[in-house]
């Protein structure tokens, strides 16, 4: 039952450390109501997504790792990517009215034919993250007047026309409108580059045939981009960025690297002093001249241990975004900080750490958040965790969450949960994705007993046809959580006590729009979260 489609996202890849790399599926999705319109529009929006340049820089993280996180993460290494494209076909909030549905995760080996499918496959190349490519493949002749290959590429227009076909004669408003809908879902991919079948073949030689011969799956060609580093956000004077190649940086060399960052001070900049040979002394001493600043990536750092992290998250209260990745900081490292000092991670909105980036924590880690979600059907639970988070991200998350669910049949879709923070005048088709957060769905169709985490926050939410009841559990000390519920609070509750833990809304506006919205809607109780079958209709 139902319009069943697959998402392939494809990239060439170092699939082993000094061999050439190669094209590989590093993530792939099952849609179970994808058709018409609708694969265009999930295109359009991990194109949108992967051209935001906080995104396509972790895009290429992954690209450059991929041989290492294969190894740790088989069926799908590319989580962030996958994350990536599962949101883009899942949610729209920018749709009237919004949609949303769930997008499930398959194993990134599989065959681009071997999905239950009825409506074709959409596949995206990363190689070059900030132009992506794209493809529709229909896996068998489909009856049209327009006779379309079989397991070759097509384009947005030729999909799209096999269930729309272009008007011959006069048409009526609604006709004339949808039309127009169709039209405008064509031109948007109008920019990306179509996938050839010479690259299908090259991640699926036994199922797509290349005529006139064999296809050689050699390095990138001359119009992709090296996929070897991260993307940088911050783009130096030449003369600055050569003192990255250099073995130790003199008293002088600091001096101007300090003048040209606060040359780019502004409220949105990045603090760039990545792969820098600085010590830990200099890179204080730059941040103690700057003060003042909200992002900062001291990536590659080997003088960024988990000391100066922690020093630098003390120092600087107004941080929100900081990228430690190929720093000598371990997971475990995280963990004890995490635990021994949660409030210095309860207004940062963004630590990139490869930690963060494969959905599966361990269970010991520190849980700051969690979202759950209870339906009347299957899966009746839905849970996303954050490990950490600020006051502002999470008011507007709460809020997309509570003012677009609807209808007891519809699990929100929670990769919402990990958009970053939108400023006014940021639309939420461009937002950041910083964060695979872990999730879990309830796969015990009979369980009637919900257990909550109890060691942080939690945002429940009811979605059912007498409305979306919701609720924030607080946590319970170690000692208190063996035999005692949390308490359930309001929204206003709730952020009072975030202010009264030092993690006061910045946002007003936000803050405001998410009490207005709150105060329609009724508050839930323990007996409803721990038996919301065994209600009374």
């Amino acid at each position: 039952m139902g319009q069943r489609h697959q998402i392939f996202v494809i990239a060439r890849v170092c699939i082993a450390p000094g061999k050439p790399r190669q094209y590989r599926c590093i993530a792939a999705l099952h849609h179970q109501w994808c058709y018409g319109n609708l694969p265009l529009r999930g295109v359009n929006s991990f194109k949108r997504l992967a051209r935001v340049p906080e995104n396509a820089a972790l895009i290429s993280e992954e690209l450059a790792t991929y041989h290492e996180r294969k190894e740790e993460l088989p069926r799908s290494p590319c989580p962030y990517t996958s994350l990536l494209a599962e949101s883009a076909f899942s949610v729209d909030l920018s749709m009237k009215p919004p949609y949303w549905t769930k997008v499930s995760i398959l194993n990134a080996d599989m065959g681009s034919s071997d999905g239950d499918n009825n409506d074709g496959i959409a596949i995206l190349d990363v190689t070059v993250p900030r132009n992506p490519a794209y493809c529709f493949v229909f896996l068998s002749v489909p009856e049209t007047e327009d006779v379309l290959p079989a397991m070759a590429p097509i384009t947005a227009a030729q999909y799209l026309r096999r269930y729309h076909p272009a008007p011959k004669g006069p048409l009526n408003v609604n006709e004339m409108t949808h039309e127009r809908y169709g039209l405008e879902a064509i031109a948007n991919l109008d920019d990306m580059p179509l996938v050839p079948i010479e690259t299908l073949a090259k991640v699926w030689p036994h199922e797509y045939v290349v005529s006139g011969g064999e296809t050689r799956d050699s390095d990138a060609s001359g119009s992709e981009t090296d996929t070897a580093t991260t993307a940088q956000l911050v783009i130096y004077p030449t003369e600055i960025d050569a003192l990255r190649r250099q073995s130790v940086l003199s008293a002088e060399d600091i001096t101007r690297l300090t003048t040209v960052l606060k040359g780019a001070m502004d409220p949105d900049a990045v603090v760039d002093l990545s792969r820098f040979p600085l010590t830990a002394d200099q890179i204080l001493s730059v941040l103690e001249e700057l003060r003042d600043f909200k992002r900062l990536d001291v990536s590659h750092s080997q003088a960024v241990d988990s000391r100066v992290f922690l020093h630098i998250l003390k120092t600087y209260k107004g941080l929100r975004w900081i990228n430690i990745m190929h720093c000598p900081i371990s997971r475990d490292d995280l963990k004890e900080l995490m635990t021994n000092d949660a409030r210095r991670f309860r207004s940062i909105e963004t630590i990139l750490h490869p930690a963060f980036f494969t959905g599966k924590l361990p269970a010991d880690f520190p849980k700051a958040f969690r979202v759950t979600c209870i339906t009347d059907s299957w899966p009746y639970y839905g849970h996303a965790t954050l490990p950490f988070f600020s006051t502002d991200q999470l008011v507007q998350n709460i809020f997309d969450i509570l003012a677009n669910v609807y209808g007891s049949y519809r699990m929100p879709s929670l990769t919402t949960v990990a958009s970053s923070y939108l400023a006014q005048d940021q639309n939420w088709s461009d937002r950041a994705i910083q964060i695979v957060p872990g999730r879990d769905f309830d796969d015990d169709s009979y369980s009637r007993r919900y257990v909550h985490q109890k060691e942080g926050y939690q945002l429940v939410v009811q979605v059912n046809r007498h409305g979306k009841p919701y609720g924030i559990l607080t946590p319970l000390a170690p000692e208190q959580s063996e035999h005692t519920d949390s308490d359930i609070i309001e929204m206003d509750s709730f952020l009072r006590r975030l202010e009264g833990e030092g993690s006061p809304a910045t946002d007003a506006g936000a803050v405001k729009r998410l009490l207005n919205l709150c105060a329609n809607i009724k508050l839930t109780t323990m007996e409803e979260i721990v038996d919301p079958r065994g209600s009374s209709d």
